[in-house]
């Protein structure tokens, strides 16, 4: 696995655009990703980790305005984004037709995206200019890891920014229509208020 600093981002964009798997921080912990456009790319991240085809995958975005392409946002989804992005909070939507994330991304006919708060994982996809799958780079099963040598995933590359600060799993919601579902409650704290 080539080994590449925060500064070699060039590098780990080459890989990526020729249909390579990387490990990245996050601002929770390492991530692996791929072009989330690339159906092939994506299978071949389920395989390296071991997980299952049928979970899906969150996706990183570069902005809020991207989020149109790839999903249904509804008023609620639109008041957590402006609310908590950039940051820990993934936001799993209704596809929107037409959207060139691989299906395998999906589930059940939705789909999980957010913006990362963390500047590598945010210059990546914003330079990769197109959306950039997000998973822990952990097998599965197993737990997040915070530190680049603890990574037993063979990718193409890793981005080695040293051992990252603890953080809680991202926070996953569900949106249809205005409502919201938390389906994990991890970094970010979000309260469901019930009329």
């Amino acid at each position: 696995m080539l080994r590449l600093t925060p500064q070699q981002l060039d590098q780990a964009l080459k890989i990526l655009r020729v249909g390579g798997v990387i490990v990245y921080p996050t601002e929770t912990s390492y991530g692996i990703g791929c072009d989330a456009t690339n159906d092939n790319a994506v299978r071949r991240l389920f395989e390296l980790k071991g997980r299952s085809q049928a979970k899906g995958a969150t996706v990183l975005i570069s902005d809020i305005s991207e989020s149109l392409r790839y999903i249904e946002v509804s008023a609620k989804a639109q008041e957590l984004m402006n609310t908590y992005w950039p940051g820990a909070l993934n936001i799993i939507a209704p596809i929107k037709q037409g959207s060139p994330i691989s299906t395998r991304c999906a589930q059940e006919g939705t789909q999980s995206v957010r913006v990362s708060s963390y500047p590598v994982a945010s210059a990546l996809v914003c330079a990769l200019g197109r959306p950039l799958v997000s998973s822990s780079a952990n097998l599965a099963g197993e737990g997040d890891v915070y530190c680049a040598s603890d990574v037993e995933i063979e990718a193409d590359a890793i981005i080695d920014a040293g051992e990252l600060e603890y953080n809680r799993p991202s926070t996953i919601v569900r949106t249809v229509d205005d409502k919201i579902e938390i389906l994990r409650q991890g970094e970010i704290k979000i309260r469901v208020v019930t009329r």
